[in-house]
């Protein structure tokens, strides 16, 4: 059993964050791991590094999917929070004993990095994982 990401665009209008679009992200542990620290063997400083939890003003749609499930350890990304990372070059190590890689490597496969770097400043992906 796997451990697999739920993934919401919401887009900031009129001062509120409205539910948008719903991404089917693949299972792939390396992007959980520098997104957020969760499920990796690459031991990363992850880009979302506060621990954050699902925000106070998401929006009622993703709410609702979050708590109709079981899912744990929400978090978000904005275009911001990309452009602050500090650490692409970086190599970090692979605990299974793969080749050590930065977090450009990674970015670079391209999935949902793809997504992510097409944020604009007003968009947020809201994701949490199931169990």
């Amino acid at each position: 059993m796997g451990c697999d990401i739920h993934v919401f665009l919401e887009e900031k209008k009129d001062d509120e964050w409205v539910f948008i679009e719903e991404y089917d992200w693949d299972r792939w542990y390396d992007t959980f791991s520098l997104l957020c620290g969760v499920r990796g063997y690459y031991k990363c400083i992850p880009i979302c590094p506060d621990k954050r939890r699902m925000p106070d003003d998401v929006s009622k749609e993703v709410w609702n999917e979050y708590e109709r499930g079981d899912y744990h350890s929400p978090c978000y990304i904005m275009k911001s929070d990309m452009d602050n990372y500090k650490y692409y070059d970086t190599v970090f190590p692979d605990e299974r004993g793969n080749e050590d890689r930065t977090p450009r490597d990674i970015i670079n496969e391209g999935g949902v990095w793809n997504d992510i770097k097409a944020l604009k400043d007003n968009q947020r992906f809201v994701f949490f994982f199931d169990n």
